[in-house]
């Protein structure tokens, strides 16, 4: 079990828009990879449902992996709300998982050139790396790092394998559990006083 991070103010965290990687199922890690156009309006509709919530905008700060297809999700959601032309942290901490050797390939071509470390990794994905990467257990401590900094209501935009630990440190602390459970590219995750809500963006 791990400390829960337990806030009495709302944290909404997206998933970036799709990357043409992720349509074709290939692990991205810290490869910066553009969002493709679905991903745009994937973004935008992050941004008309976040509008469409009970947020005072004057009151909330925005925070972001460093990479540019996180980047560009917050712009894009900001152009949609009463926020546009905010300024937005840029954060280390909250960047993608690093995969390493397993960087821009496909989960097939990974279960056939590391079938032992792939077997591992399904079996215990919280202590197990990749090649030349990190497991989620060794990510941890950067994203309750930053977790530990929030200090108000904040919109957080980062990645899906980081997210599950953000969101797991932010509701429960056993990683077991969230790390069953995906970042969809669709939904708003809503953080507060130790339970997860879910809204949608659809478009």
């Amino acid at each position: 079990m791990i400390e829960p991070i337990n806030y009495p103010f709302p944290v909404y965290y997206c998933r970036h828009g799709q990357t043409d990687w992720n349509r074709e199922e290939r692990l991205q890690g810290h490869a910066d990879i553009p969002l493709n156009d679905h991903g745009r309006k994937q973004a935008r509709a992050y941004g008309r449902a976040l509008a469409r919530m009970d947020i005072d905008w004057g009151e909330v700060s925005y925070f972001v992996s460093p990479l540019s297809r996180a980047v560009e999700t917050l712009e894009l959601i900001l152009e949609q709300t009463d926020a546009a032309g905010a300024d937005i942290i840029r954060d280390e901490r909250l960047i993608e998982l690093d995969l390493g050797e397993w960087n821009g390939k496909t989960i097939r071509e990974i279960e056939q050139l590391y079938p032992e470390q792939w077997a591992d990794r399904k079996a215990d994905p919280w202590l197990s790396p990749v090649p030349g990467g990190e497991s989620y257990g060794e990510a941890e401590p950067r994203l309750r790092a930053f977790a530990e900094t929030l200090a108000g209501p904040s919109l957080v935009v980062g990645h899906g394998g980081t997210g599950r630990v953000f969101r797991g440190l932010m509701t429960h602390g056993n990683p077991a559990e969230f790390l069953k459970t995906g970042t969809r590219q669709d939904r708003i995750y809503v953080l507060e006083n130790g339970r997860e809500k879910t809204r949608p963006s659809l478009f």
